[in-house]
């Protein structure tokens, strides 16, 4: 991770407390999902979405929604656009003005 994207998150989520600092982030984040879906209602989810859809995926995937599996649920979508660039977890801190370019161009669509 970039410096200036960790400094982002870490002033993000500081908060002032008498005395000092204190870390504040959802507890929740931590814990297993209650909401598992299973792939199928994921995939009819996916088809009744009738919106244009744009997806913006990070390379390389994470383990747990390897490149095989994100052309699946694509392929699920009436109108999708799919935007695959280098980077991580916080794509969207990394590459913010690709990714900013990308937004206004589906959405002046």
């Amino acid at each position: 991770m970039r410096e200036a994207d960790a400094r982002l998150i870490v002033e993000r989520n500081l908060q002032a407390v008498p005395g000092g600092w204190s870390w504040r982030s959802d507890p929740r984040l931590r814990l297993p999902s209650s909401t598992r879906l299973p792939e199928a209602a994921i995939r009819a989810i996916l088809q009744a979405i009738e919106a244009p859809t744009l997806l913006v995926a990070a390379e390389p995937s994470p383990p747990y929604f390897p490149p095989s599996l994100r052309a699946e649920r694509v392929a699920c979508l009436r109108d999708a656009s799919l935007h695959v660039l280098e980077g991580g977890h916080h794509l969207h801190m990394e590459r913010a003005p690709e990714i900013g370019a990308l937004l206004r161009d589906f959405l002046r669509a």
